[in-house]
This record gives C-alpha cells, structure tokens and sequence, in this order.
C-alpha cells in the first residue's frame, strides 16, 4: 500500500499478511523492542510509545519483499 492524500492505494503484485497481536498497555508505553514470526522470518520491530488500541502498521521482511505484513495491535 502506497498512502496518498489519507487513503491507501493497493500496488498491483503485492502480497498481504494480516496478524493481530494483544499487547499489554505497559509494554507497549515501555516501547519495547517486539518480534512478528511470519512464514519469511521473524520481524523486529519497535512500536511507538504512544500506540492505540486498534492501530495498523504495515512491515516488510525485506526492504524489496512484495510481502507487506500487516499487524493490528489491541491493548489489553
């Protein structure tokens, strides 16, 4: 997905994987350093002290992969 203007625009070839992931709310205002296990590898990545309930944030493997991982974080 390419952001334009607020919206996304899907590229064409692009491959999605969506995750759901529940975080406690002190981890997440601790930003800690947080692993996705997808079927490319394990993804480190941090997520921003000030995370909502029910955000989005899209990840790559690999700065070239037509893999986009799509994570949406719950607080619990």
């Amino acid at each position: 997905d390419r952001k334009r203007d607020g919206y996304f625009i899907r590229m064409a070839g692009e491959k999605f994987n969506n995750y759901k992931i529940q975080i406690p709310r002190q981890t997440a205002a601790m930003g800690k350093l947080m692993t996705l296990n997808t079927h490319e590898g394990p993804i480190k990545f941090f997520l921003p002290k000030n995370v909502m309930d029910g955000q989005t944030f899209t990840l790559k493997s690999r700065p070239k992969s037509e893999t986009s991982h799509v994570v949406t974080v719950h607080l619990v």
